[in-house]
């Protein structure tokens, strides 16, 4: 055989090869696909990372890698994959957004915005990085920021209830009531399910002193979501706040029964049975909360008031 026929031969086996391996590639990332549609973590990640070994420069198997590592609860080994991700292909935008994501949930704020920043430099439209880094700078309690990028994320998604909420958060944080209420009510309209949004319009209407306002957003939020014991415990402090002491004890024992260690709930109870006058039963709520949360010093201070009183 001639030189050049055999180097023909060797082209056509590598292309060949090459061929091959990237049909077992994509057979093997779909199969990770399915796994991790599954929630099947650990095969999902084995078939990601032959994917990766057959093709190192395979960007979206590297993507999907980090998401199963995501799920899997492995945040530092999903950060090193959306880095590999990024580092083959600039552009890729939903690996910023989710780098910036895991950082995020690893309390690296500052890391967190950075890739959100520069999910969004690279995709001004983006409307989810938008939103998500509104979210980090509201974390870092740089409000004005935050409320410059959720109104960039309203411009570009008006209906979205959830950015409409979170700007309303925003808003409250900095004093502006009025401003989140306007926000709260829109999120409502856009979603008249949406729990959250209740609840938080029902904590402003507080705030306001509008309480029979306030007593219907918390009792929709409940209708929506019967398990919420933060709202079941305002509904507590609204009657208390109204005098009645019996109604605001039957919301705070169905606050505990739906979360036994909330401590706000235990705490509240207590007052509301020390203002009914039945301060042993008060007495041992204190120390159920001092229990659950030793640090408080609102707990032990009610706690030590009313031992002092019956002479404990």
């Amino acid at each position: 055989m001639g030189a050049s026929r055999l180097q023909l031969v060797l082209v056509i086996l590598w292309v060949t090869a090459m061929a091959r391996a990237a049909e077992t590639a994509d057979q093997h990332l779909q199969r990770g696909n399915d796994l991790a549609n599954q929630k099947n973590w650990d095969a999902a990640i084995t078939e990601y990372r032959e994917v990766v070994r057959l093709r190192p420069a395979y960007t979206e198997a590297y993507y999907n890698l980090g998401n199963a590592l995501w799920g899997k609860g492995d945040l530092e080994g999903a950060a090193r994959e959306y880095q590999k991700a990024v580092r083959l292909n600039p552009g890729f935008v939903l690996a910023y957004n989710n780098l910036a994501l895991v950082l995020r949930a690893r309390g690296d704020l500052d890391g967190a915005v950075r890739e959100f920043q520069e999910a969004v430099r690279r995709k001004p439209d983006y409307v989810e990085a938008n939103f998500n880094l509104g979210n980090v700078l509201a974390d870092k309690r740089q409000y004005d920021a935050a409320i410059t990028q959720y109104r960039e994320a309203i411009r570009l998604k008006p209906d979205s209830a959830p950015i409409h909420n979170n700007l309303a958060l925003a808003l409250k944080a900095k004093g502006d009531s009025s401003g989140a209420m306007t926000e709260y009510v829109e999120a409502i309209r856009l979603r008249p399910d949406y729990a959250e949004a209740h609840y938080n319009l029902g904590s402003t209407l507080v705030d306001k002193g509008d309480l029979e306002g306030s007593l219907a957003e918390y009792r929709l939020a409940l209708l929506l979501k019967p398990d919420d014991a933060a709202a079941q415990n305002n509904l507590g402090l609204i009657f208390a706040q109204k005098g009645d002491l019996n109604r605001a004890i039957f919301e705070y024992r169905w606050a505990i029964r739906l979360q036994p260690k909330n401590a706000k709930a235990q705490h509240n109870l207590g007052r509301a049975l020390e203002a009914r006058g039945d301060l042993k039963a008060a007495l041992q709520q204190y120390a159920v909360a001092c229990q659950m949360d030793s640090n408080n010093p609102d707990y032990r201070a009610d706690y030590s008031r009313l031992s002092v009183t019956l002479g404990r």
